[in-house]
């Protein structure tokens, strides 16, 4: 595929997950979390948001590497499964979080998109080392978020 192409699908996709995360998130971000007792390790709403800018230039990268790939498509396509459920838990994640305001069901979710995020990273390092290198970055925040989100469960026992 071009580079034109490249950008503008990885870019689609980006968009439309970030919609997606939206949707499913709502209008009550700013208030459920100001009613949460979150940990003191907890980042501000803006921190959050750069994190999630962080993830979509990753998710991004990834994309654009799997569509300019000239090696093997079933190989390139696999790559693409794993990172488009991953992107697609992500965002059912805030749907479980935000508009459910469960917590429980919203870490066990993230412990199957993690498992599924260990899965594309593992297999990209056999596929694309360079995209595997450019996901370490949310391998590395996964085990922050399990710890936030352990943490928030055991902070706010209602919202189970």
């Amino acid at each position: 595929m071009s580079v034109t192409y490249s950008i503008l699908f990885s870019l689609a996709v980006c968009v439309s997950a970030a919609g997606l995360e939206a949707l499913f998130a709502g209008k009550n971000m700013k208030p459920f979390l100001a009613k949460l007792r979150a940990p003191a390790y907890s980042p501000s709403l803006f921190v959050w948001g750069l994190i999630g800018v962080g993830y979509y230039a990753i998710c991004f990268t990834i994309l654009y590497r799997i569509f300019r790939g000239e090696s093997d498509s079933s190989a390139g396509r696999v790559a693409l499964i794993l990172l488009s459920i991953v992107m697609a838990l992500n965002a059912f994640w805030n749907y479980t979080f935000f508009r459910l305001e469960n917590l429980r069901l919203s870490f066990i979710l993230s412990l199957a998109y993690g498992a599924i995020a260990l899965a594309l990273f593992s297999y990209l390092i056999w596929f694309d080392r360079i995209s595997a290198l450019v996901l370490v970055p949310y391998v590395l925040y996964m085990t922050y978020s399990y710890r936030w989100g352990h943490q928030l469960l055991k902070l706010n026992p209602e919202l189970k």
